[in-house]
């Protein structure tokens, strides 16, 4: 029973050992080796990092060689640490080595203690901030952060040494993310939103919270009324623009529109904020030879990305086009059918308009693109 309870002790003492060996940790006093140096005498560890090299003739030393470093020595009394990739030429000395891989070794004299390890990692924790590796460092900006109710950013990376994200954003959709950078971000609600970013490599981990950093401002709420063809809404915004269809009315800037036309009337408005909305109008003089159609439509998804689908109360016979906020027309096609579906992928994001001619008659729907 003692002889067991004896090689329990020894055996569980050697792993431990062992592990501790395999996984060293680099000091918090460690001398970097960032080109090429020659010590002889000492007892500061030394890290040797990648590309550079450390040459000794003596000492007392703990040292740690990063893969594709290089070091001679040809005395001392050193625990030296070889990750697979770095070299160690040992003319003479007293030496520990720990090593990954035995070709990296070139033993031509001395008195080494040899100890392989499957894997050697070494653990950067308390490693000096000017070593080797740089410490990661949260870094994010995002493509606004004043926004509209309903309104969807973008967030870009910006962060040193950073191979895995972990972003949160609360009160958004979607709330998490674990992309570099996260798209289409989408905050529905007015109020202030704290956004956390933390990021990680295999040296360690960084965390950046930004409190209230996003501010959402509420939705427009306009009224609108209509005595006959005098058009108006809700007075005390920035500003105003009319539209006629897709046409922009130049100088009809004021919250009201006397329509002198038959159509379909837009009026953009917006406050302070920049936020924003579009109301419309449909303004019809029996006594005026145009005409508005019967037909009415629908447009879905709305916003959209990159297909909408175009659904008519009938079947219809006639062009459709799609105008930008300057009347400028970016889509036209033939259709005689009562539904379709239509690529806006080329379309940039932004406001824009279908109208759709059939005869004389047209009809006219906002469409938003994100």
């Amino acid at each position: 029973m003692k002889t067991f309870i004896l090689l329990t002790a020894l055996t569980t003492a050697f792993y431990s050992r062992v592990q501790a060996q395999c996984t060293p940790s680099i000091p918090s006093n460690a001398v970097v080796i960032s080109s090429i140096d020659t010590i002889n005498g000492g007892f500061d560890p030394v890290w040797v990092c990648k590309g550079d090299s450390f040459h000794t003739g003596g000492g007392i030393f703990n040292i740690y060689l990063e893969s594709g470093a290089f070091m001679s020595t040809s005395g001392g009394i050193d625990s030296i640490f070889v990750e697979n990739g770095a070299t160690l030429v040992m003319n003479g000395g007293i030496h520990h080595i720990i090593y990954e891989k035995f070709t990296d070794l070139t033993l031509a004299g001395g008195i080494p203690t040899l100890d392989s390890c499957s894997g050697l990692f070494f653990n950067y924790s308390k490693a000096p901030s000017n070593g080797c590796f740089s410490l990661p460092l949260a870094s994010f900006q995002s493509s606004d952060t004043t926004l509209c109710a309903g309104t969807c950013i973008d967030y870009t990376d910006m962060s040193f040494h950073a191979s895995a994200w972990q972003w949160s954003f609360p009160g958004a959709v979607p709330a998490t993310d674990t992309v570099q950078n996260p798209l289409n971000i989408c905050y529905q609600n007015p109020g202030n939103y704290d956004v956390t970013l933390i990021i990680s490599d295999s040296i360690g981990s960084d965390t950046l919270h930004m409190n209230s950093f996003i501010s959402v401002n509420p939705d427009i709420a306009v009224t609108s009324t209509q005595n006959g063809n005098m058009l108006s809404v809700s007075s005390g915004f920035f500003s105003y623009q009319w539209y006629l269809d897709t046409m922009m009315l130049n100088g009809e800037i004021n919250d009201t529109l006397i329509a002198s036309l038959n159509g379909n009337y837009i009026v953009h408005v917006t406050d302070s904020n920049g936020c924003d909305t579009m109301v419309s109008f449909t303004y019809l003089n029996p006594g005026l030879s145009e005409s508005i159609s019967d037909f009415e439509f629908s447009i879905a998804p709305n916003p959209a990305r990159s297909l909408v689908t175009i659904r008519l109360n009938q079947r219809f016979d006639g062009k459709i086009e799609i105008y930008d906020m300057w009347g400028k027309s970016v889509l036209s096609t033939k259709l005689n059918k009562a539904s379709t579906e239509i690529s806006i992928k080329h379309l940039a994001s932004g406001i824009y308009f279908i109208r759709m001619f059939s005869g004389s008659s047209v009809t006219v729907n906002k469409l938003v693109v994100e």
